[in-house]
């Protein structure tokens, strides 16, 4: 501030900060899954949120992008992707609120939104089961250059392949409720992505490439590839024409460029992140966290390695967590990025997992880095805002969203709940992946486990919800966290008839499913139905009568499953003598016990399976013919079964 006597009054020059700036955090290898985890992921994730309230409201640090570089799941399994969703819902739910306090504007501001933009990595993807098929990718990989034609040209085995490995990680992508940008180009690889963020006049160019494809095994540095057709895709040939519509531009990759082959590593550096391309790369894997710089003729290039949100315990080292927050800030034509790295490690037993304080030194650095000097770009990208599906709240530990769940104690009130969907036929479907969640399991539940076929049960559940979405019948369902995952990625698909779905849930079991079931909340095909503990009747067991009191309930379908399972076919075919009952024995467990017990009167249904495996009956000989056993059952009936078209995805 300058003060400059005029006659004798004194003026006073204030000097404008011209400053604009762009927040964002990486997050990096949660790994949700590993069988390591002990339950200690809950407490990483208290001292995060406590961090990032810290950071961001209490340092003014507000984010408007999150990178995740990669291995969210531990095996890409659909039930990871699920759990991860509601982690990263709570999390992502703290950035928008303290967003909005450090900006002063309402939480469901635009402002307050941060944007999520991912990844894979080499955990994302389902290894392949043959060594046939890491053998045609490694034979399409052998020999490319930069000068090669496009990745996948005459090699449609080798697409499959990759596709195939990245399906839970691509369902993920597509439908979770999830603040991913609204615009969001996807690329030649499953996992590529470009997109463009408009945030305080700013406008920031975001390129993710799947550098995880070729890592199948126990692969080392050197080994894996990334292909200049990936950028090409994703920017068009004209790259450069790409980077002057935005001020600052960012890379992601799972790992880092040491993890490249030695061509791979000079198309990186030569022909995708030569020096004045991307301001930043970020990348993950490593777990430790790092700054490294290297210099041409061009400038600097700057790549972030990101701390793992949740590493591995291996090596005789401690398990580290941490992330790592920035800004982008332009004033006028010079530019800088400011980096703070915040970590911490496993502590003694009792001692409380925690990022900071602040003015605490050990593992967190703080970096501002020149950028150099750029012209704003003549005509930024437009405003790309989150997908409509995000809410904040997504995967609340407390209690269900009251937006999203129905609290129906009585029958009247089943009734009235149900009156919201146009679906007026209901099959209710009994099943759960027979497995040992308590010790009295290993006795009691032992021969439903021993007979269970796990993935005849998974693949039965997808062909039935795929066959309903169509139809005019809707679901009725418990919600056992062993199927939710499987019905999830089509409970968030558009239906010609929403909702279509109806999920009852104990709202005393709340806390411990909230990660399989916290997804469902922005469904708009999902009628969530909440039994509330009021202490006169036990809830589950009131959960149990509610559902077979559903209004125009027509089929009970049992398959796998353990004691509940046959609790529930018992109360069906005592308080529900009207409602068929069909058991499938495709998946073992109890359901197919159901068909071999005399007493069930369902012996005439049985004609074998794994209880009697020498012959193969048409209700269990596959989850196809199990389906079709479904579908005779209701021609039966009065009304059959109507299909629905589709409605196709936007």
């Amino acid at each position: 501030m300058l003060l400059r006597r005029v006659g004798w009054r004194p003026c006073i020059f204030v000097r404008m900060s011209t400053e604009k700036a762009i927040g964002w955090m990486q997050l990096t290898d949660l790994h949700v899954g590993q069988p390591k985890e002990g339950g200690r992921v809950g407490g990483v994730e208290r001292a995060l949120l406590l961090d990032l309230e810290a950071m961001i409201v209490g340092e003014n640090r507000p984010v408007d992008v999150v990178f995740f570089t990669g291995d969210i799941a531990f095996k890409g399994g659909v039930d990871e992707y699920v759990r991860a969703t509601s982690i990263l819902g709570r999390v992502l739910t703290r950035v928008q609120e303290c967003n909005a306090k450090a900006r002063k504007v309402a939480v469901d501001h635009a402002d307050a939104v941060p944007l999520l933009v991912p990844v894979p990595g080499n955990h994302d993807l389902e290894r392949p089961k043959s060594g046939d098929d890491a053998a045609v990718l490694r034979a399409a990989f052998a020999g490319r250059t930069g000068a090669s034609k496009p990745l996948w040209t005459g090699q449609t085995g080798a697409f499959g392949i990759v596709t195939r490995c990245f399906h839970a990680y691509s369902e993920w992508l597509s439908v979770h409720p999830l603040p991913f940008p609204a615009t969001m180009t996807r690329g030649i690889v499953p996992g590529d992505c470009s997109t463009s963020i408009v945030r305080d006049g700013l406008a920031l160019g975001v390129v993710g490439l799947n550098s995880a494809y070729l890592h199948l095994g126990d692969e080392g540095p050197g080994s894996l590839h990334l292909d200049l057709s990936q950028l090409h895709r994703l920017t068009g040939e004209r790259r450069d024409d790409w980077v002057a519509r935005h001020d600052f531009t960012v890379l992601l990759t799972h790992h880092s460029p040491s993890w490249l082959t030695e061509t791979a590593q000079q198309i990186l550096k030569g022909e995708i992140r030569d020096h004045h391309a991307f301001d930043l790369h970020l990348y993950g894997h490593a777990h430790l966290g790092a700054h490294v710089s290297q210099t041409g003729a061009a400038g600097v290039s700057h790549m972030i390695e990101g701390r793992s949100l949740f590493g591995a315990e291996e090596d005789g080292y401690a398990r580290m967590h941490g992330y790592t927050l920035g800004r982008l800030v332009r004033d006028g034509e010079s530019r800088r990025v400011e980096v703070w790295s915040r970590s911490d490690r496993d502590r003694k037993s009792g001692d409380e997992l925690r990022f900071g304080p602040l003015d605490e030194t050990w593992g967190r650095w703080h970096l501002v880095i020149d950028l150099g000097p750029k012209p704003g770009p003549s005509k930024p990208p437009a405003v790309n805002p989150p997908r409509k599906t995000w809410r904040p709240g997504l995967g609340n530990l407390g209690a269900p969203n009251a937006a999203y769940w129905t609290s129906v104690r009585t029958p009247a009130e089943l009734t009235a709940t149900f009156e919201r969907s146009p679906r007026k036929r209901w099959l209710l479907l009994s099943a759960s992946v027979p497995t040992v969640r308590m010790p009295e399991h290993l006795t009691v539940e032992s021969a439903y486990i021993k007979s269970a076929v796990p993935p005849m049960i998974t693949e039965t559940v997808t062909l039935l919800v795929q066959l309903l979405m169509e139809s005019d019948i809707g679901l009725v369902f418990g919600g056992h966290p062993s199927i939710t995952s499987t019905i999830a990625p089509l409970a968030m698909r558009p239906s010609k008839q929403d909702p279509w779905i109806a999920l009852f849930q104990d709202e005393h079991l709340w806390p411990a499913v909230v990660e399989s079931v916290g997804v469902f909340d922005r469904s708009p095909a999902v009628l969530g139905v909440l039994v509330p503990d009021d202490g006169e009747e036990d809830s589950s067991a009131k959960m149990r009568r509610l559902m077979i009191e559903t209004p125009g309930l027509e089929l009970a379908v049992f398959l796998g499953g353990m004691s509940g399972v046959v609790d529930e076919f018992n109360m069906i075919g005592e308080h529900c003598p009207k409602v068929s009952r069909l058991a499938l024995g495709v998946g073992g467990g109890a359901a197919a016990s159901l068909l071999l017990n005399p007493d069930t009167g369902l012996r005439d249904q049985a004609h074998g399976g794994p209880l009697a495996p020498a012959v193969s009956g048409w209700l269990w000989s596959s989850p196809k013919s199990a389906v079709d056993a479904i579908v005779e059952v209701l021609a039966r009936r009065a009304a059959p079964l109507a299909v629905v078209p589709s409605v196709s995805d936007p």
